[in-house]
């Protein structure tokens, strides 16, 4: 069988509250985002089902463009995908690793939906939180293809 290779596309979305002012996320991808998978050839051949970035393949980062709420803001993101070609079998998972301004959800992995679940929250200016992403249930049962998905980061006032 090929190669594997997944890509992630991240789309940034912000959403803007009743009042003037607005929240911002961004999401830096360093490097290149695609895990690359080992040739598959027989099944039962100890491949493993899970794989891991293997360094940090995004950051990101939470701003207001009001000053006074970059110290005392809550503020709580959420993520969903949107399958572009994806095989329902296979799971994306990411983690955020923990950073001053960040209270709930970080350093465990969350698995990814198609609907919104909670990932990270916090309080404040947040930057450079460390993301790291994990594809599971790899097997050989699954078409070798290029598989492709967008992460949707939806942030929200509390």
């Amino acid at each position: 069988m090929n190669k594997f290779l997944i890509s992630f596309f991240l789309v940034l979305f912000a959403l803007l509250p009743t009042k003037s002012f607005a929240q911002y996320i961004t999401i830096s991808p360093t490097g290149n985002s695609n895990i690359k998978i080992k040739n598959i050839k027989e099944a039962g051949d100890g491949y493993p089902n899970n794989y891991k970035t293997k360094k940090v393949k995004a950051k990101m980062s939470v701003t207001f463009n009001n000053a006074s709420k970059n110290q005392n803001q809550k503020w709580q993101i959420l993520i969903s995908k949107q399958d572009t070609f994806w095989d329902d079998e296979l799971q994306i998972w990411l983690k955020g690793k923990k950073k001053k301004g960040v209270d709930s959800g970080a350093n465990q992995f969350k698995q990814i939906k198609n609907y919104d679940i909670d990932f990270l929250g916090g309080k404040g200016k947040v930057s450079n939180v460390q993301l790291e992403f994990e594809i599971r249930n790899i097997s050989i049962t699954i078409p070798a293809e290029s598989y492709s998905t967008e992460l949707v980061f939806t942030i929200i006032e509390e």
